[in-house]
C-alpha cells in the first residue's frame, strides 16, 4: 500500500511539474509553416511582432495561410515594402478574454524582423491580392 502511494504521489509530482512547464512555455509556432529556414524565420518575427500590438500575445493563434514570397508591396500614394512576404490567419482574445475571431494579415519580414503589417481591416486590397498569390518553391 505505501509503494502505491508513493506511486501516485510521484505520478501526481511528475504530471504537476509537466503541466507547469507547458503553462511557462513560450507560444507554439504557427500551425501551416512549411519545414524550411525562411518559413521558421518569418514565423520567428511575426511572433515577435504580435506582441507589440495584441492585447494577449500569449493567447493568439496563428496558422500561416501561405508561406514566404520574396517581393514587394507598394501602397497607394506610399512607400514599398520589400522582403519575405507572408500570409497569416490570427485569433487572440481581446481585453474581455474572449477570442475576437480569426483575421487576416500580410506580414513584410526583412533581416529577421517585420518591418511593415498590413490588415485586411485597413488594407483589404493588398491583404486579398497578397494571399492569393503562391509561395515560393524550391530549396531554401
Amino acid at each position: 500500500m505505501r509503494m502505491l502511494s508513493r506511486t501516485l504521489a510521484a505520478a501526481a509530482v511528475a504530471w504537476a511539474l509537466s503541466t507547469a512547464a507547458d503553462a511557462c512555455d513560450p507560444q507554439p509556432s504557427a500551425t501551416g509553416v512549411p519545414d524550411n529556414p525562411r518559413a521558421k524565420a518569418a514565423d520567428v518575427a511575426v511572433q515577435a511582432e504580435l506582441e507589440t500590438f495584441l492585447i494577449d500575445p500569449n493567447s493568439a493563434i496563428r496558422k500561416m495561410m501561405r508561406g514566404p514570397r520574396a517581393g514587394s508591396i507598394k501602397e497607394i500614394f506610399s512607400d514599398r515594402w520589400s522582403g519575405d512576404i507572408v500570409c497569416y490567419s490570427i485569433n487572440a482574445k481581446n481585453r474581455y478574454g474572449g477570442y475576437v475571431g480569426a483575421e487576416v494579415y500580410v506580414f513584410v519580414v526583412s533581416g529577421g524582423v517585420v518591418i511593415k503589417r498590413f490588415d485586411a481591416e485597413d488594407d483589404s486590397y493588398i491583404v486579398d491580392d497578397e494571399c492569393k498569390l503562391p509561395a515560393d518553391e524550391g530549396p531554401f
